[in-house]
């Protein structure tokens, strides 16, 4: 492999609106969980542990998407034809396209129909100045590039 072209930093994308969805589902589950005082009606005993796996479930993913916004930032290094980040290299050939949402970027590989959540990060620099290397980057390689919303994992 080749000298890097320009590095960067970056960090994961904020999911805010994740959060926030799956804390107001927590609190539901919570307020369901614990009914009024002075009621004395039980759910069946099958939906109370679908209930209690739902609150574990959505406890566990709040708790990942607050770490995962605490990360601390990383480097993305634009090779000549590859891009490495997270200790991972991923080649030209093997990237679809590159979307572009407002501060989020996503890599879009070729045998996938869905940009997965380690391949979705946004500049913590300088991010025109980024976003001008990540466009030279992709014209020198034959990747196209969209501007626009698309679909990731959570």
């Amino acid at each position: 492999m080749t000298d890097p072209v320009y590095v960067t930093r970056i960090k994961p994308p904020l999911a805010l609106r994740t959060m926030l969805s799956v804390l107001v589902s927590i609190v539901i589950l919570l307020l369901s969980f614990f009914r009024s005082p002075g009621s004395t009606v039980r759910p069946h005993d099958t939906m109370y542990y679908i209930l209690i796996v739902c609150l574990i479930f959505s406890t566990l993913l709040e708790v990942y998407l607050i770490l995962l916004a605490l990360r601390k930032a990383s480097e993305i290094m634009w090779n000549t034809d590859a891009l490495q980040f997270h200790n991972r290299t991923i080649p030209a050939p093997e990237i679809k396209s590159i979307h572009i949402d407002g501060p989020l970027v996503g890599i879009l590989l070729k045998n996938t129909r869905i940009v997965p959540l380690g391949l979705c990060f946004r500049f913590t620099d300088d991010r025109t100045q980024a976003i001008q290397s990540l466009h030279t980057w992709a014209e020198m390689n034959g990747v196209t590039l969209k501007y626009g919303r698309f679909v990731k994992w959570m």
